[in-house]
């Protein structure tokens, strides 16, 4: 019996996510492109392609905020194995975290899978809602815990992002 209510319980959180993901393409029906870039390792080894989208306009000063909506994906060139993903996202995060973003970050580590090449991620952040990453639009991870969206984001957004030029051309707004 608990093993039925456990997967019911699991079943009723996907339904939710779904949920979340239907409402907020509804809700930002005007997902536009703030900048595109491609991920290489050793500079010439392609690993992902990255886009930035945002239904309002955003520049490097608020992109991090709370209440600015963002969907970064990122599409990979090759198979990766998740420990290389968890390890290059655990080089750019900060040493020092709050607990509960520290727990949702390792909560969302849990979740991610290796991928092969074609497979694309999107972390999707609506204010009002919280983050989602989802793995080929399969939603596998929701948070809506407070600080959450300004550290993740900022592994490809912060100051210490893993590529400053991955950031500074997802950051290029270009005029709407």
């Amino acid at each position: 019996m608990g093993h039925s209510i456990g997967r019911s319980h699991f079943i009723f959180q996907k339904i939710l996510v779904s949920l979340f993901l239907f409402l907020s393409q509804t809700a930002y029906a005007n997902w536009a492109m703030v900048g595109e870039a491609q991920a290489k390792w050793a500079g010439f080894i392609s690993i992902y392609d990255a886009k930035l989208y945002s239904p309002i306009e955003i520049s490097p000063d608020n992109a991090l905020a709370h209440e600015t909506p963002l969907k970064l994906e990122l599409c990979y060139h090759r198979s990766i194995d998740r420990e290389d993903i968890i390890k290059a996202a655990n080089k750019a995060l900060p040493d020092q975290l709050p607990s509960d973003v520290k727990a949702s970050i390792n909560q969302l580590h849990n979740q991610y899978k290796s991928v092969a090449k074609g497979d694309c991620y999107t972390l999707e952040h609506l204010p009002e809602k919280g983050t989602v990453l989802a793995l080929n639009n399969t939603p596998i991870y929701e948070t809506q815990t407070q600080g959450f969206k300004e550290t993740y984001f900022s592994i490809w957004l912060g100051e210490n992002a893993l590529s400053k030029d991955v950031r500074d051309q997802l950051l290029s707004a270009k005029p709407r």
